[in-house]
């Protein structure tokens, strides 16, 4: 390298370091030291050194935020941890039921909480390696994400490499608790790697200027900020991303730096460059929460960005870790949503709609009506027992509530409004779909059409089995499904799989490329893992969750298919309903004939591998506090040995693991005469160091 050349070097490394600086300002402390049109200066005189010099360009340049080729599609890419959902509440009283449930069940009394605004956006994880931007990845299914790097890249307040702490910020650290082993980390970051979750998102006033310029061109504008958010992080053109001024607040570090709370992580995440929401606060009784609640709904209008709740955590981290999960979400956070939306507008019709499972459904056709930014024209009226109890009427005025992502629903009619032309909703005899004479089973309400051959019901279970739960097959959407079905060229889930590319590129849309990408995304999709096989095939009351218990207890198809009820009902969280519903299905003659012609034409159903090891079939209920493991660590051994853990104890309980201060769990268990280990047993029965007990 010439004189020249170092001094350029020298030159551009001090122009990025200042950017970056002013980027921190901007974007995570929001403040300024110079105006933008300053700010701009420096990054036109550091990209015309840079062009001068390519040789000098890192990928982490400010300069190279948008750079390289439109993408040509999105990269799957599996989470290294779940991004987990949060259970939600809609009164104080659910939030106290929470904290009591905690206390009673799992002895987490009177906890260190922290507040934080729930924001209305797109989570998107940021994984930084050796303190650089390497992967940014959508929630998706939870498991698995899209790769939106591309996009990531192009938002300001994302940084391209996490910023270095100095001395003052690490002593701050220190002064608030953080620990020796993070601040270590902490004081070099170019060797640091993190995973830090957050919410994308669009501010208000980014967003009604944006639609000023739509409308200008001639065009209708976005509805609300969350969709364009949410859209633009799915553009394969990240230049699209660089126009729209996104924004970013981490609410989660969830790779283990050491750090012992959550506002703990919040801190260190504005420390190295990622924006927080500085609202957020650390707060202990209920009293303070919902004045938290109630200052936020009060300020809610005046904030730059879309938020619909309050997000309540644990704080300490070792706690929150140890309540371990519920379904798909933590018990250690809950999501206190604001009051639903509502607005008033009128009943037109009712159409009734038939579901997977053949329930007939009623939803109200309204004169469209615009809440929460979004325009609605259907609401839910559940069954004909709502209809009966809510009094409503085809051109009743009726008041809408739409909560969170809620579907929109009737929740009230307004009698004195009436012209005395309303008509009484009747509900069908014969299914509209196949005209089969309708039915409802004992102890239940629902309307059900139980002929198999019902179009509304086929369709509705193809749809299903090709979404993200089932097959998960790309491109194959409900417009291309009712096609498909009209043309007589699919009749059950097995007939997708004999498409030939002829008949796809027949199709109105498709042509010869469209229709060979989706004919080789449904054969790279006959291979599937029983799970989500057992979620395709639309069996009653069988859920996602409850299908990956059954298959980890059955092992294969062929096996669960044999199972009696008895058998089914040993199943963790299958309950009689569930048992016999599976039976029945499986006893059906035109669903065994759909799996073996699934299986005839190429399908192959994977068998699901049991965890095996010395516990294999062992269950285990953890209760109290262990000395020298963490609940989360004794958990992850029991289940490397084939066991698996339970949160509630039962007679199908094996052991009960009984640390200090141990809650009812261990009452129940002598009740129940399961066996119980102390701590030193539990070590000797995993096969863990005892020369420390």
């Amino acid at each position: 390298m010439t004189t020249d050349q170092r001094a350029v070097a020298k030159r551009i490394n001090k122009l990025r370091a200042e950017i970056a600086h002013h980027r921190y300002l901007y974007h995570v402390l929001n403040r300024q030291e110079i105006s933008d049109e300053a700010l701009d200066s420096l990054k036109h005189e550091l990209k015309e050194l840079e062009d001068a010099y390519p040789s000098l360009i890192t990928e982490q340049s400010p300069t190279q935020r948008v750079a390289g080729a439109v993408q040509s599609g999105f990269q799957k890419v599996t989470h290294n941890t779940r991004m987990l959902s949060i259970e939600d509440a809609f009164l104080r009283e659910d939030v106290a039921q929470w904290l009591e449930r905690l206390a009673n069940r799992y002895d987490v009394k009177n906890p260190e909480l922290f507040c934080e605004v729930k924001m209305d956006g797109l989570a998107v994880a940021l994984r930084y390696q050796n303190g650089a931007l390497i992967l940014a990845v959508t929630r998706g299914t939870g498991e698995v994400g899209e790769d939106v790097t591309h996009n990531a890249r192009a938002i300001q307040a994302i940084p391209l490499t996490l910023r270095q702490p100095t001395a003052d910020d690490l002593s701050a650290l220190s002064k608030a608790g953080v620990s020796n082993e993070a601040l270590a980390m902490l004081r070099d970051v170019s060797r640091l790697s993190v995973e830090v979750r957050g919410e994308v998102y669009m501010p208000k006033d980014a967003f009604e200027a944006m639609n000023v310029r739509e409308k200008k061109e001639g065009r209708e504008g976005f509805a609300n900020p969350r969709n364009v958010a949410a859209g633009t992080m799915r553009q394969l053109d990240p230049q699209v991303a660089a126009n729209r001024a996104l924004r970013y607040f981490g609410y989660a570090l969830v790779t283990d730096i050491g750090l012992a709370t959550h506002e703990a992580q919040h801190m260190v995440m504005q420390t190295i460059g990622i924006p927080v929401n500085p609202l957020s606060k650390r707060t202990r009784v209920l009293d303070d929460v919902e004045a938290f609640y109630d200052k936020l709904i009060h300020k809610r209008d005046a904030l730059n960005y879309w938020t619909d709740g309050v997000v309540i955590n644990i704080n300490d981290m070792r706690t929150f870790g140890a309540l371990g999960v519920a379904g798909k979400a933590p018990r250690g956070a809950l999501a206190w949503k604001y009051p639903a939306q509502e607005a008033t507008t009128t009943l037109r019709d009712v159409s009734w709609s038939v579901g997977r499972t053949g329930v007939v459904t009623p939803v109200a056709e309204l004169e469209p009506v615009t809440i929460g930014g979004t325009v609605v024209r259907h609401a839910s009226l559940h069954n004909d027992d709502e209809i009966k109890r809510l009094g409503v009427r085809v051109g009743d005025t009726v008041i809408i509530q739409k909560a969170g992502d809620i579907i929109p629903k009737v929740t009230r009619v307004l009698e004195k409004l009436r012209t005395g032309n309303e008509k009484k909703i009747r509900p069908p005899e014969v299914c509209p779909i196949c005209g089969t004479t309708l039915v409802t089973h004992p102890g239940e309400v629902a309307l059900m059409c139980d002929s198999r051959d019902c179009y509304a019901r086929l369709r509705q279970r193809i749809i299903y089995a090709v979404s993200k739960q089932g097959f998960d097959i790309n491109g194959l959407g409900e417009r291309t499904v009712d096609q498909l079905l009209e043309e007589g060229l699919i009749h059950n889930i097995s007939s997708i799989f004999q498409l030939t590319e002829d008949e796809l590129r027949n199709l109105d849309g498709f042509g010869d490329v469209s229709a060979k990408k989706l004919h080789n995304e449904i054969q790279k999709h006959k291979r599937i893992s029983l799970p989500r096989f057992l979620t395709a095939i639309g069996i009653p009351h069988v859920g996602s969750e409850t299908a990956l218990r059954m298959a980890e207890a059955f092992g294969s198809l062929d096996a669960l298919m044999r199972a009696d009820k008895e058998a089914l009902m040993e199943v963790d969280d299958v309950g009689e309903v569930v048992a016999q519903s599976v039976v029945e299905f499986f006893k059906r003659s035109h669903v065994r004939a759909n799996i073996a012609d699934f299986r005839k034409n190429g399908g192959e159903i994977l068998s699901h591998k049991r965890r095996t090891g010395r516990l294999q079939d062992k269950t285990f209920v953890l209760t109290g506090t262990l000395k020298h493991m963490t609940r989360v660590e004794a958990k992850a051994a029991i289940e490397a040995l084939g066991g698996s853990v339970s949160g509630s104890v039962s007679r199908k309980t094996d052991y009960v693991v009984v640390g200090e201060q141990p809650g009812s769990k261990a009452d129940e268990a002598v009740r129940l005469d399961v066996t119980t280990l102390n701590e030193r047993e539990f070590f000797a029965m995993i096969g863990a160091d005892l020369s420390h007990i």
